[in-house]
């Protein structure tokens, strides 16, 4: 009964993995000497990103995350057709 449990939680974790592995992109990349690391060109393409691009770096929880800076002007509309409105409680006046 052993080898049946350990092969269904081998199933598992390979069905996991390819679902991890569609959902988000992984690529390796190495830290030069001069702590710099080249964004691989796919991922380059795929978020339009150009020389010149500004990135926030966050690091939380022993990861690394780059995110592309957007101009307050291209946010613009993006919350277009929600609701705005809200009850207010009667000791807040408008």
């Amino acid at each position: 009964m052993g080898d049946i449990a350990l092969v269904v939680v081998r199933l598992e974790a390979s069905i996991a993995l390819s679902l991890y592995d569609r959902l988000i992109d992984m690529t390796t990349v190495t830290v030069s000497p001069k702590f710099q690391v080249v964004i691989p060109l796919d991922v380059r393409q795929r978020l339009g990103l150009r020389p010149g691009t500004k990135l926030d770096v966050v690091a939380l929880n022993g990861i690394v995350r780059l995110v592309p800076v957007r101009s307050p002007a291209s946010l613009r509309g993006i919350a277009r057709g929600v609701d705005t409105r809200i009850e207010r409680e009667p000791d807040r006046p408008l």
